[in-house]
């Protein structure tokens, strides 16, 4: 069971919508859609970029004990993003998944000592160890093709985080950050997923940020990311 939640900032709350604005139930082949949705969006799911991990926490949901044997949480200094890993094997062996539109948790988002407010200096290869193991699960199950885009937009499309977190990370310099988003920007994990990332689904906001990130505009890629964590803070 998946519920919503909500974001507590000091200037106050920000609801987050995870799938549906109704309760909804999805049962055996259809189930695995709520899996697909964790490896990435696909089409028009990519008009919300900013949402894609609002639904791999493993906070805010009520698993059946029987999918949590043999599973276990990974050190998160080593992938990145615990949760999402962990998610992804107990999902896939769902057989029923349901949605409860009501707000149950609320996340406390002001705490500047948190690890989502620290930027590590290897980030970028902590996400990508965590996507290869995501791409060895599909190759491991055989999952549909789906499942591989699905996965090559969300390496793309988590530049947003990283270079939310990097110019969250107090004391570096504009110089420096740009420095890092070029260093990223030519890893071929990510370059490659940039090239095939299509525009066509997103805001115009999201299209220039893509746009700067494909067309290696760094100080445009820049100043969009600190304007975006600028607003965030004012929620």
């Amino acid at each position: 069971m998946i519920w919503a939640y909500t974001r507590e900032y000091s200037q106050g709350s920000f609801p987050v919508q995870l799938l549906n604005r109704r309760d909804e139930c999805w049962c055996g082949d259809r189930a695995k859609t709520i899996l697909r949705r964790l490896f990435g969006p696909v089409g028009p799911e990519l008009a919300s970029p900013q949402s894609i991990d609002n639904l791999v926490t493993a906070w805010g949901k009520l698993y059946k004990r029987e999918l949590l044997n043999g599973e276990a949480f990974e050190d998160a200094r080593l992938i990145a993003s615990e949760d999402l890993l962990f998610n992804v094997p107990v999902f896939y062996k769902a057989n029923t998944i349901v949605y409860m539109n009501a707000t149950l948790y609320h996340y406390y988002k002001d705490n500047e000592y948190s690890l989502t407010h620290r930027y590590p200096e290897n980030l970028p290869e902590q996400y990508e160890k965590l996507q290869n193991r995501m791409l060895k699960f599909v190759n491991k199950n055989a999952l549909p093709e789906e499942y591989c885009q699905a996965l090559q937009n969300r390496i793309g499309l988590s530049l947003i985080g990283t270079g939310l977190r990097l110019v969250e990370d107090h004391g570096r310099s504009m110089r420096n950050v740009i420095e890092e988003l070029r260093r990223i920007r030519n890893m071929p994990h990510y370059a490659g997923a940039l090239k095939q990332l299509p525009l066509r689904y997103f805001p115009l906001h999201w299209k220039a940020f893509f746009f700067a990130a494909k067309a290696r505009l760094y100080l445009l890629w820049c100043v969009l990311l600190k304007i975006m964590n600028r607003l965030r803070s004012r929620v």
